[in-house]
């Protein structure tokens, strides 16, 4: 008698039967035609039952582990292969079956599906992923109302995509559309709650111990770079009648962040320094008797002050050198060797020190 494998995961059910040497995969109701059946616990505990057995009478399969383990990639391929149409299918029409509109105010309920369907980009290959992020972005650009509700709720779902180079590009776009038509002040909390968020260092491991793999701490830098990048846009955009309070969550942000990488990264110290760059506003257009001004060249110049004393505590410095020739290119002479200017760079520090 030829046997069966019945896969239950949620209200579907596949069924696996063996056709030569390949398996076929075939979906159908729950109500099947079976006698009885009995239920066993299965793989990782995700609510997915196997057994095994014919299509009238299914007995629990005392050999489960074993024979699970035959069939695993068919049936992780059936059940990913659902559950990115499930996603995508969401994205796309979960605005018209929840039926917001711009007389509508339950916004959130969109950004609660969201949230079900892409919180883990393990659960898609790179390819799905990038084609979820992009069904997402098609549908928030012709829905500006919606995305100016529910911009600051996806910053943080949309984060760990950029760790990814094959789907950095798409969450990018994301990014940039939540600083375009969201709100700005929204946007830029949850930007620097994202960023706050971002782990710069191994589980577990405390002052000289800090270490962080090469391969992860480049993702952990893109994902900085890039949610960097949205929280400069995000406060380029806000109106306030005292943009100093802003500019105050924007300064911690990033120099709790530069002290928690831990690196010499040229990535990150570019960062702080476009901040300085765009920040520090010309003297001509400075009004002196204005005291929200003021405060804000007090927090450029504490910022600069915390700056320039972790420069003075770092051991190496090639990442001061690579700003200086980056920026110096025209005083480096033809030929000149790093080790000099690492040497002139040393003594003035000495003399700084002294």
């Amino acid at each position: 008698m030829r046997s069966h494998r019945i896969i239950c995961c949620g209200s579907s059910v596949l069924e696996l039967s063996p056709t030569s040497y390949r398996y076929r995969i075939r979906a159908f109701k729950r109500n099947c035609t079976c006698d009885s059946f009995e239920l066993t616990t299965c793989f990782k505990g995700n609510a997915c039952f196997a057994l095994i057995g014919t299509p009238r009478k299914i007995a629990a399969n005392p050999n489960f582990s074993s024979c699970f383990n035959l069939r695993t990639n068919v049936i992780t391929t059936a059940v990913m292969l659902k559950r990115f149409n499930d996603a995508k299918n969401a994205i796309k029409n979960a605005v018209n079956i929840l039926g917001i509109n711009p007389t509508s105010d339950d916004y959130i309920s969109y950004s609660t599906v969201l949230d079900l369907h892409l919180c883990d980009p393990d659960l898609f290959t790179e390819t799905e992923s990038k084609e979820l992020l992009l069904c997402l972005y098609e549908v928030l650009d012709q829905n500006h109302e919606l995305t100016k509700h529910i911009a600051w709720d996806l910053v943080g779902l949309v984060s760990p995509y950029l760790r990814n180079k094959a789907t950095i590009e798409e969450a990018d776009r994301l990014l940039m559309l939540f600083a375009e038509n969201g709100n700005a002040k929204e946007v830029q909390l949850k930007c620097i709650e994202a960023i706050g968020c971002i782990e710069w260092e191994s589980e577990g491991t405390t002052g000289s111990d800090r270490c962080v793999a090469p391969r992860d701490l480049e993702k952990t830098i893109l994902q900085f770079v890039h949610l960097s990048k949205l929280l400069r846009r995000s406060y380029d955009k806000i109106i306030a009648r005292f943009p100093s309070r802003f500019l105050s969550a924007y300064a911690i942000c990033l120099l709790s962040a530069f002290t928690q990488s831990d690196s010499n990264s040229l990535d990150v110290v570019s960062v702080l320094v476009d901040f300085l760059e765009t920040s520090i506003k010309p003297l001509a257009g400075i009004v002196q008797d204005d005291e929200d001004q003021r405060v804000q060249r007090k927090i450029l110049h504490s910022f600069i002050t915390y700056l320039a004393d972790v420069y003075m505590r770092t051991d190496s410095l090639p990442w001061a050198e690579e700003i200086f020739r980056e920026k110096n290119e025209k005083f480096l002479m033809c030929g000149q060797k790093s080790q000099n200017m690492n040497a002139a760079r040393q003594a003035i520090m000495d003399k700084l020190l002294a």
